[in-house]
């Protein structure tokens, strides 16, 4: 099994700020365009398109995942802006004994002016480690499907060498 491996989780700004990161790109490309007439005068313009493109590339190419060396058993959170890796603290494996697969429910509300509101929810799968009085746990990443999010579990049970174990809720104990 490889060294390292990266668990690419998505992105890091939710869609409405990637939306408004192409709203920049398309504002900025205007005011470069609006550059090329012949009444324009002074540099004003270009400057602002200089600051909104790339703050609209960092928005919509922003996104964050996992490493996780197995051979140092440690697990290292990155975000990925523009291609760059930025990374956060190391997490020792020390304290975590198990991987498991957790059932995760994600949920977006939106209001209106008339107050009138809507609710979106996802169902996705959480690749989770787990202390030994299961008591810590720490999400590694999410997966829409449950087949794929139990295939990477596995994977990264027997690349850390601790126990997969099979996530039981306390409703189903009942």
């Amino acid at each position: 099994m490889e060294k390292t491996h990266k668990y690419s989780s998505g992105n890091f700004f939710s869609p409405n700020a990637r939306f408004f990161g192409y709203l920049f790109i398309f504002f900025s490309g205007g005011l470069i365009f609006w550059t090329f007439y012949p009444e324009y005068n002074g540099y004003s313009k270009i400057i602002i398109a200089l600051i909104f493109f790339p703050l609209s590339l960092y928005l919509i190419f922003t996104t964050y995942g996992v490493e996780i060396d197995y051979t140092k058993k440690t697990i290292q959170d990155y975000k990925k802006i523009m291609g760059f890796i930025t990374r956060k603290g190391k997490l020792r494996m020390i304290k975590y004994n198990y991987v498991t697969v957790l059932p995760l429910l994600r949920s977006y509300s939106m209001y209106t002016r008339a107050n009138m509101g809507t609710t979106v929810s996802e169902s996705l799968y959480s690749v989770s480690l787990i202390s030994d009085n299961f008591r810590r746990k720490v999400e590694v990443l999410t997966r829409e499907s449950k087949g794929e999010a139990y295939g990477l579990a596995q994977e990264i049970a027997n690349g850390l060498e601790v126990e997969f174990i099979e996530y039981e809720s306390r409703a189903k104990r009942k």
